[in-house]
């Protein structure tokens, strides 16, 4: 009776050994298919993230992002002589930029119905400007830097706003750098701690000067969207507006017939992701 009682439970031990092995096989099954299956994903992930993705020119995201940073240009009957001027025909980086040339990018974005006529106490605005021979042509130069209250102001708030959409969330205004518009900053906005805004100090009417004998126009070839990165192809077409003969930009005697094609060169303009879902511009480079 004892040797049956003790195979018994021989027998019961047996089987939960078994059933546990069985049960830790099973499971050491389930976690192996599932950190594989984890790890399949994760490398799925990374190669679709690594993968090189093709954007119509035409989108409206491409377009967007182009029109912040460029004068848009965008054929030869739209052509200009003063086409990107913002850039001097020079590689820009945004973190290295200097801040009166990251102003003047964002000089194009502000709006008219942003700005207001200055009503306040006349006495906190300095009367002139210390840096207007920093970024005022000789043409406005001649105002003496007198500020316009009827033409107004830009709350410092809306300035920050366009300067961290361009930018990124994280970018730090520079209030000290005033903002130049146009090719000749013919106006120009400085930025008045006394009334936290910037205040309208030119606003010089045709001192925009006169054209060469050059145009230039841009065409969009391509755009690309790699990882968190886009990034915007650009030809550049300069070309003669008329027959030309004399002194060019460089000291030396040029001939030029209407309609030619003085040079084509190649720009990517790079754009990228943030965070909270929206796009910085990082650079504009010349293609090698």
């Amino acid at each position: 009776m004892e040797n049956k009682k003790q195979n018994s439970t021989g027998k019961t031990v047996a089987i939960i050994i078994l059933v546990g092995l069985l049960v830790c096989s099973l499971g050491y099954i389930a976690y192996d298919k599932f950190l594989y299956n984890a790890t399949e994903e994760e490398t799925n992930k990374e190669e679709t993230s690594n993968k090189k993705e093709n954007l119509d020119v035409n989108s409206r995201l491409v377009h967007g992002l182009y029109r912040k940073v460029s004068t848009g240009e965008t054929s030869k009957d739209n052509s200009s002589c003063t086409f990107n001027y913002m850039y001097e025909n020079k590689d820009f980086y945004a973190d290295k930029a200097e801040e009166k040339q990251k102003m003047v990018i964002l000089s194009r974005l502000l709006l008219d119905d942003y700005q207001k006529p200055y009503i306040g106490d006349e006495s906190l605005i300095p009367d002139r400007i210390s840096d207007l021979e920093n970024y005022i042509s000789v043409f406005a130069a001649s105002k003496n830097g007198s500020h316009s209250y009827s033409s107004g102001y830009y709350n410092k708030e809306y300035i920050e706003e366009l300067y961290k959409e361009l930018y990124g969330k994280n970018a730090s205004l520079d209030t000290s750098a005033s903002i130049g518009v146009g090719l000749y900053n013919c106006t120009l906005y400085k930025y008045i701690k006394a009334v936290d805004k910037y205040i309208l100090y030119i606003n010089e009417f045709g001192c925009g000067g006169t054209c060469g004998p050059i145009n230039e126009y841009a065409t969009l070839t391509k755009a690309e969207k790699m990882n968190k990165e886009i990034k915007i192809y650009e030809k550049v077409t300069s070309f003669a507006v008329e027959d030309f003969d004399g002194v060019g930009e460089n000291g030396k005697t040029v001939s030029y017939k209407k309609d030619q094609v003085i040079s084509e060169e190649n720009y990517i303009y790079t754009f990228k992701l943030e965070d909270d879902g929206m796009y910085s511009f990082y650079s504009r480079v010349k293609e090698s």
